[in-house]
């Protein structure tokens, strides 16, 4: 196994098992070449975090539901992901002086990035599939959107994931009841995930 290889399967295990330490260490490695980007193309800092956290949930997202093969590099994949959703922010706030088409950003992304073609279509369905867990997460009971929203994302504040312990203390409940909660919502998102046609598009 190349370290390329291993520095993946680290990274990739750490957001699949909730690793603050090494979540942490991805915010250092990646926040400031995240941050560069977007606030050298018309973004804030905050514009910068909103952006590193949704991409972070994104995999996190992914990870729970299944297994991701990359075969490059993962901070060219994180990156990738970041520039792609600021590129498709811009384009809705309509800051682009001309109108682009989806292929117009995989190309841009595809020179800057050296990004295979496998890697490519990966960086479009990663997209594609957030775009239905934000959907069907927003869809579950408000108990279960702030259980997995505590538990799955970085605090804004000190950039540290929130444990189960700290979810219950946040809402005032027991911690064997959030567990469980949490446990059941997950299945409860992944059911309904499953039965959009959508999650069947994207399996095919």
């Amino acid at each position: 196994m190349t370290s390329k290889q291993i520095q993946n399967h680290r990274y990739l295990n750490a957001l699949r098992e909730g690793d603050r330490v090494v979540i942490e260490e991805i915010y250092r490695e990646l926040s400031t070449p995240v941050s560069n980007f977007i606030l050298a193309n018309k973004g804030s800092r905050e514009d910068a975090k909103d952006v590193f956290q949704e991409t972070i949930m994104a995999l996190i997202l992914k990870l729970a539901n299944e297994d991701l093969d990359l075969s490059g590099d993962f901070n060219a994949y994180f990156l990738a992901i970041c520039r792609y959703k600021w590129l498709d922010r811009l384009k809705n706030r309509k800051h682009l002086e001309t109108k682009k088409s989806m292929e117009d950003w995989v190309t841009k992304l595809e020179v800057s990035l050296d990004l295979d073609e496998m890697e490519l279509q990966s960086l479009l369905r990663q997209e594609m599939e957030y775009q239905l867990y934000t959907e069907k997460l927003n869809e579950l009971p408000n108990h279960c959107k702030e259980i997995l929203s505590l538990s799955l994302k970085l605090n804004e504040e000190n950039k540290k994931s929130h444990s189960l312990k700290e979810v219950a203390q946040i809402l005032g409940k027991t911690y064997p009841y959030i567990r469980k909660a949490k446990s059941n919502c997950l299945k409860k998102l992944k059911a309904n995930i499953k039965a959009d046609a959508r999650f069947h598009d994207l399996n095919k």
